[in-house]
């Protein structure tokens, strides 16, 4: 398969999805507001670039306007266009323009267009432009763990109770990220790393959990390919799903620092909903868009040091100086020095131990749960090297690699 990755705003783009929103998933068009249920999170069917172009030509309006190639041929709809919408796709509710919007809206779950290489011919079938095997991908693992990671240590000092915990979360989080003008990936990886070895001993278990949840999560999706197995991925969705229970147990809906929609929002939800299954199929590593990143910054820096900010003179700069410093050896890769300075960092922690879910979460959320083990039902085969066993207090998930346990 060929895979589009970028951030959420490139993906949103390129998949023909609305930017914000109600529905601003554009791997599952899952509500916003309902996105911290995992239950309903994992029931939402992904959409691919296939359901995208038949979402939009199932109605006559829609169909005429990206015809006539409207970038938004939902938008400013008049009644009667709404109406011959509507029953284009079978729906003969709502006697008002604003419930018949409501309507549309709904049943698009947030697909404003058809995907952006269909755009000029969006009736041709994508096997006849190369597509058939091109799709886009729900998560990317670099934006979405660090704007998650800085989320999670600005709101919660907020949600603990035990100053001296709280004042050692503030001081890990002031001494690495928050004397720093630009904030990187890999300094929210490394300030996650140092907050979670920081408070060992002073925080209470289910922060601690909370914390070293986060921390498997992040380096399960900085694995290689060569590391990706079914241990690691069952591992992840177990993690993952703790995670997000962890987060609502401790941090809940009455937020202080930013909105609930901030922060269970697209990061959040593509790290519980969609990583897991993504990883099945491609690495975290491999979907990563650091090279591209790293790419913006140097052309940043050639334009604010070698350029007269005239247009036609800015990019001929860039293209020009970007394969110089190339074949000059200047554009050195700092891939692996970042990774070498996590994994240095990351050395330090305990030696990873069984998933432990406390009985408590499972009573609390058993529609979660259930969804939880309808994910996961292929990897709990008897004599497939993984199990599980459950006492009076937790479910423990061991994972096996050959004879040795992980």
């Amino acid at each position: 398969m060929r895979f589009f990755h970028g951030d959420s705003p490139s993906r949103e783009f390129e998949s023909g999805q609305q930017k914000g929103g109600h529905y601003y998933c554009s791997g599952c068009g899952a509500h916003a507001d309902r996105v911290y249920d995992l239950a309903y999170s994992f029931h939402c069917t992904t959409v691919s670039l296939d359901d995208c172009q038949k979402i939009v030509l199932k109605g006559p309006i829609g169909k005429r306007n990206s015809l006539l190639q409207k970038p938004k041929p939902f938008t400013a709809l008049q009644k009667p266009e709404l109406e011959l919408e509507l029953a284009g796709r079978g729906i003969y509710d709502g006697k008002t323009k604003k419930e018949m919007q409501k309507l549309l809206e709904e049943d698009l779950h947030g697909v404003s267009r058809v995907p952006a290489l269909l755009f000029s011919s969006p009736q041709s079938s994508l096997e006849s432009l190369n597509l058939g095997s091109y799709e886009v991908l729900p998560c990317e693992p670099m934006h979405d763990i660090a704007h998650h990671i800085e989320n999670l240590l600005t709101e919660l000092p907020v949600h603990i109770e035990d100053e001296g915990c709280k004042k050692k979360l503030l001081e890990a989080a002031s001494l690495t990220t928050g004397r720093k003008e630009t904030k990187r990936a890999v300094d929210f990886c490394c300030s996650l790393i140092t907050t979670s070895l920081y408070v060992q001993g002073t925080a209470s278990p289910r922060v601690q959990s909370l914390l070293d949840t986060m921390v498997d999560m992040q380096d399960i999706l900085y694995n290689d390919d060569k590391k990706r197995s079914p241990r690691l991925i069952l591992r992840y969705h177990n993690s993952s799903w703790y995670h997000h229970i962890l987060c609502r147990a401790i941090v809940g809906f009455d937020l202080q620092k930013m909105t609930v929609r901030k922060f269970y929002g697209t990061y959040f939800h593509d790290l519980t909903a969609h990583a897991p299954l993504q990883l099945r199929i491609i690495s975290g590593r491999s979907s990563n868009a650091e090279e591209e990143e790293r790419t913006f910054n140097t052309v940043k820096s050639i334009t604010n040091t070698t350029s007269n900010y005239r247009p036609a003179h800015i990019i001929s700069n860039i293209f020009i100086r970007l394969q110089a410093e190339e074949k000059l050896g200047r554009s050195e890769n700092c891939v692996e020095k970042q990774q070498s300075q996590v994994s240095r960092l990351a050395h330090s922690l305990p030696l990873q131990r069984n998933t432990k879910i406390p009985k408590t979460f499972i009573k609390k959320h058993p529609s979660s749960w259930q969804a939880h083990l309808e994910r996961i039902s292929d990897f709990l085969i008897p004599g497939e090297g993984v199990w599980w066993s459950q006492d009076d207090d937790f479910v423990e998930f061991f994972y096996a690699c050959g004879e040795a346990e992980y």
